[in-house]
């Protein structure tokens, strides 16, 4: 299941996008990374390469995104996430309330959801301040996380994400990102847990907007 926020908040951060609202939106990304990393833990032995879609209208969105995995470590080849929610601005808050799904290949199962709850607030120009909860109430498992970014320059920027998964463990990660170009970007990050050794995961994603 794909935790990917400071990567994301990197690219708010540089860009500054407008919130997917008012007409029809469609738009979405192609990452390409050393490791795919969810909560810290290695869901791939090597690269992954993650494509994503999600159309907008008036706030409400629907999302599809996926990744290659390993087998070995998560019983799975692949994983496709389907994500549908409703996200508004409030001011310098913007409040997302959505679910997400995850399906895996290879064997195939329709493993289980969370709903999501991202609150992400810019205090400052080019500052970014977080805070996700995501809850499976199927198995009564909750994920919270903080996050943070800074633009330090129009082309570099900073984050930050610390977490827990209840009974499980805990999990941060710290990296910085790269402006390539309009849309794309280079980050390397730090992801570490206190059940597993830390690894450097370095990613390199383009984004696209088709309406």
């Amino acid at each position: 299941m794909r935790i990917s926020l400071p990567a994301a908040l990197l690219l708010t951060a540089l860009s500054a996008p407008p919130a997917l609202a008012g007409d029809l939106e469609i738009g979405g990304s192609v990452t390409a990374t050393s490791r795919y990393m969810a909560n810290g833990q290695a869901q791939s032995r090597g690269a992954a390469l993650q494509p994503s879609l999600e159309i907008a209208y008036q706030g409400f969105h629907a999302g599809i995104w996926a990744s290659n995995t390993s087998s070995a470590l998560i019983g799975h080849r692949s994983e496709v996430d389907l994500t549908f929610g409703y996200r508004h601005d409030f001011g310098a808050l913007s409040v997302d309330l959505g679910y997400a799904r995850y399906l895996y290949q290879g064997p195939q199962a329709n493993c289980c959801g969370d709903v999501i709850l991202d609150l992400v607030a810019a205090p400052a120009e080019a500052t970014e301040l977080g805070l996700n909860i995501a809850y499976d109430p199927k198995s009564k498992v909750s994920n919270v996380s903080v996050f943070a970014s800074q633009a330090l320059t129009p082309r570099i920027a900073v984050a930050g994400t610390l977490g827990r998964v209840k009974g499980s463990h805990n999990y941060w990660a710290l990296g910085a990102s790269y402006a390539l170009a309009e849309g794309t970007s280079a980050d390397l990050f730090w992801h570490d847990t206190n059940t597993d050794r830390g690894i450097a995961v370095l990613s390199l994603s383009y984004d696209f907007s088709l309406r």
